[in-house]
């Protein structure tokens, strides 16, 4: 299921959202899965893809929410900014507006979920960074392997 409709566009949704991403990655099987050791090349061969597979889904729907926190705080800036100039006649600068905004919980708390989603997607792509080293390992020894059996004598 798409992460926008798991969380239907609410920002409270999320926290439930991470949750599920940590239980992913505090589970021990995440570097296991990684790792080539003791593993045979058929294994790690049909291995690779799933990895891919599982962990990038996991970047992609992080990466939409951080594009979609994005919007959300934008949205949330231009509110404050209405509101800050119907109910003040003073001239604010650039600098004195935002120090209003981030004096905003709402907006703080948004900033700080942000994060927490920015967070998890490093997470992620620092395992897909590892599944492509793994590849590139792969890869290698697969050469090997073929090399030492063309090599062989019958």
């Amino acid at each position: 299921m798409r992460i926008l409709e798991q969380i239907n566009n609410d920002l409270a949704l999320i926290p439930a959202a991470l949750k599920a991403w940590d239980a992913i990655l505090e589970d021990e099987k995440v570097l296991a899965d990684v790792k080539l050791e003791n593993k045979s090349a058929k294994e790690v061969n049909v291995e690779q893809p799933t990895g891919i597979i599982k962990y990038g889904y996991c970047a992609v729907q992080a990466k939409t929410l951080i594009d979609f926190v994005e919007i959300k705080l934008k949205q949330r800036k231009t509110f404050l900014h209405k509101k800050l100039i119907e109910n003040s006649n003073h001239s604010f600068t650039d600098r004195e507006r935002e120090k209003l905004f981030d004096d905003d919980e709402v907006y703080l708390d948004m900033q700080i979920l942000l994060l927490e989603v920015k967070e998890r997607y490093g997470l992620f792509s620092n395992i897909l960074n590892a599944y492509t080293a793994r590849g590139f390992a792969l890869r290698n020894i697969n050469e090997l392997l073929t090399e030492f059996i063309g090599d062989t004598i019958l």
